[in-house]
């Protein structure tokens, strides 16, 4: 008997750590774009910082293509999880990324953050010039 709830125990956990982050695979690129709370061009300057659950960048925020938010948003940092399994990402210093992501109240600011169903593409020299953001009707 005890076999068998250390089994059915083991089966719940691997389930539920198995299927914590899961995206929608159904939502197109323009979707994610448009349905994200902001579309941005930033330069990653460190290689993040690990605080609690987070996973700190420091950020140039060289363009924003969309946005909902006005004012007292962090601008130079981007939040993302610390592990895969609750949806973070890794991002490599030096590189420049085109990122969708969502923001998340922290005391007087809103942090911005990014995750694993989120748009990102990543350039190794600035696309400003270059990209160009799909249009949400």
């Amino acid at each position: 008997m005890k076999l068998l709830i250390c089994f059915v125990i083991g089966v719940i956990t691997t389930v539920q750590y198995g299927s914590a982050c899961t995206c929608n695979p159904n939502i197109s690129i323009q979707d994610k774009n448009c349905r994200s709370n902001f579309l941005v061009l930033v330069k990653v300057l460190n290689n993040g910082n690990v605080y609690g659950m987070d996973r700190v960048y420091k950020i140039n925020l060289i363009a924003t293509f969309r946005s909902n938010m006005q004012g007292g948003v962090d601008v130079r940092h981007l939040y993302t999880a610390t592990d895969g399994s609750a949806c973070g990402i890794i991002l490599q210093k030096g590189y420049y990324y085109v990122l969708t992501g969502y923001y998340r109240k922290s005391g007087r600011r809103r942090q911005m953050r990014t995750g694993l169903c989120d748009f990102r593409n990543r350039f190794r020299s600035n696309p400003q010039s270059v990209y160009k953001p799909p249009r949400c009707y």
